[in-house]
């Protein structure tokens, strides 16, 4: 699957975007961009994929994502309960920063950081914390105030050792290239969703798609199909079939 191409906007007054968002779940598609953008999820569970990553979501999970390294973020649906999520990012462009302070030698950390970060970072331990709550501070500033902290976040990172890469060293960021047996892990994750969602909820299939991930109709059918035998709409059927005599099989 090509991951689409994504145009953030991060024309601000400081130079770079700082977003805090709250949703019913994460709405990005497979997709990649030229800034690097830098997520904390604070509420939300699922799974994520960075390059040819699968890992799961947790609150509390941060990562750091570089320019043109494909990735998607999936929330996990709970039966009878509407998801939420919540998340902090930091998107910016490598210019900003300017040659000549990026080119200063106090600057190789930062240089270092940025280049790691074309494989993804995940970002644990105390530096984790420690971020995590400057980012959250973030959100009560602007201006110079915003810029400073930002500065500090990437001065915190590029001085950690609890910045560990995601994506495997071969990997290559081009959609052509990229490991199809891991994207079918992909597919396997959503159609599992849908199961659940067709199990347990009236949604329509289109509705199922959707909330599995899956924007496109036609191709989760014929997803759903290779992987289970039998399209959405029957597989829902049989398992009401199957409900249905177990809740009528007379007691011996």
């Amino acid at each position: 699957m090509k991951p689409i191409l994504q145009r953030l906007t991060v024309q601000s007054a400081e130079g770079f975007a700082f977003k805090a968002i709250r949703s019913s779940g994460f709405d990005c598609p497979w997709h990649v961009h030229p800034e690097y953008e830098l997520i904390q999820v604070v509420q939300g569970r699922g799974y994520r994929i960075v390059g040819d990553n699968i890992s799961r979501l947790s609150p509390g999970d941060l990562v750091m994502v570089g320019p043109g390294l494909p990735h998607i973020w999936q929330d996990e649906h709970i039966a009878e309960k509407q998801s939420t999520v919540h998340f902090l990012l930091i998107q910016f462009q490598e210019r900003i920063l300017g040659e000549a302070l990026l080119g200063l030698s106090a600057m190789e950390p930062v240089r270092r950081l940025l280049h790691q970060a074309k494989r993804g970072l995940h970002i644990v331990g105390k530096t984790r914390v420690r971020v995590s709550t400057m980012m959250k501070d973030m959100a009560n500033v602007e201006g110079m105030e915003r810029i400073v902290k930002f500065l500090q976040i990437l001065t915190v990172l590029a001085a950690s050792n609890d910045c560990k890469p995601i994506a495997s060293v071969g990997f290559v960021s081009d959609a052509s290239l990229f490991d199809q047996e891991r994207m079918d892990r992909v597919f396997q994750l959503r159609i599992g969703r849908a199961c659940v969602l067709l199990q347990e909820n009236n949604l329509n299939v289109t509705e199922v798609a959707y909330e599995s991930g899956c924007t496109n109709r036609s191709n989760f059918n014929r997803q759903f199909l290779k992987l289970k035998g039998l399209s959405p709409r029957r597989f829902r059927l049989e398992f009401q079939q199957r409900l249905s005599q177990a809740r009528f099989v007379p007691l011996p």
